[in-house]
């Protein structure tokens, strides 16, 4: 009788933990609803080609004491996340490891958030902290191509 329950306690406890070490052998959304899935910058724009998707390009460092905020803040957004993960592939990018790239999508500040279309034209970028829900309107705004038609005020006002 004891077996058993042993057996299936140490069954649930070594999933927990391969889950935890390693996360990629969860199914995508386990893990993903929580946390923004990064790519590197090559890597986001042929994925998000394949799979129809925009580009959101990350530029941050280290030493930037609003990156460590919008990560804090508005990154790890349960609801930021998730959005950002079904509708977008996601570049975190160190500014000061890759200052080529930063230049090429004109950053002088930080953070700066960079968006492409699915077949990698530039869309535009949105400097500074943003502020969860704000973030969130704005990727709303993005998606549904509503930058097309109109600005992002009159878009917050439908």
């Amino acid at each position: 009788m004891k077996t058993p329950w042993i057996k299936t306690k140490f069954t649930v406890v070594f999933l927990l933990m391969m889950g935890a070490f390693f996360p990629s052998l969860l199914p995508t959304g386990a893990w993903a609803a929580g946390r923004v899935h990064w790519y590197d910058y090559r890597e986001a724009k042929t994925l998000a080609k394949q799979e129809g998707k925009q580009v959101y390009l990350y530029f941050r460092s280290d030493r930037c004491t609003y990156c460590a905020q919008m990560e804090k803040e508005t990154l790890n957004s349960p609801e930021v996340a998730r959005f950002l993960n079904q509708n977008f592939v996601s570049a975190r990018i160190d500014s000061d490891e890759n200052p080529g790239l930063a230049a090429e999508y004109r950053v002088v500040g930080l953070p700066t958030s960079y968006f492409l279309r699915t077949d990698g034209g530039k869309i535009g970028g949105l400097p500074g902290y943003q502020a969860p829900d704000r973030f969130l309107a704005f990727l709303r705004f993005l998606h549904s191509e509503s930058y097309r038609q109109m600005s992002f005020g009159e878009f917050l006002k439908q």
